[in-house]
């Protein structure tokens, strides 16, 4: 996972008519998927998402704003940063047709949490651990 300028997405999309955009969600659907402790039963894989996008004409990529805002929320989280659910306001960025404005704050949330590393499991927490105690064994 590395950190993205947000300027360079921009000007990449613009120079590239579009083709970079769909590179950007497989790499960003691809990051979340690493990033994510809890996962939650939705498309994680990047190359279907970037698939679905061209078979789907777009239309795919509302829903994909969405999903992934809400998976940016669920890091967010779970890393103990401050919550930031955009889910909403991506979408309708992207409704509008600035779905550009969208990439620029969904590339700031995700530099946000590749600067803050994952929180070491607490004390009593058992199951980030692999450790439970209650029955003696060691899962």
């Amino acid at each position: 996972m590395i950190k993205r300028n947000q300027a360079f997405v921009v000007i990449m999309s613009i120079l590239t008519c579009g083709i970079y955009t769909y590179y950007w969600i497989y790499v960003t659907t691809r990051d979340i998927e690493f990033c994510i402790e809890k996962p939650d039963g939705s498309c994680n894989s990047p190359g279907l998402a970037v698939l679905f996008s061209l078979l789907t004409c777009g239309i795919y990529q509302y829903y994909w704003w969405f999903k992934e805002g809400k998976r940016v929320a669920q890091i967010h989280n779970e890393r103990g940063l401050p919550p930031s659910d955009n889910s909403v306001v991506y979408l309708l960025l992207c409704f509008f047709g600035l779905s550009i404005v969208s990439m620029v704050l969904l590339q700031t949330d995700m530099n946000t949490i590749i600067d803050r590393p994952k929180m070491p499991p607490a004390a009593g927490d058992t199951a980030m651990s692999g450790n439970n105690e209650k029955d003696g064994f060691n899962y």
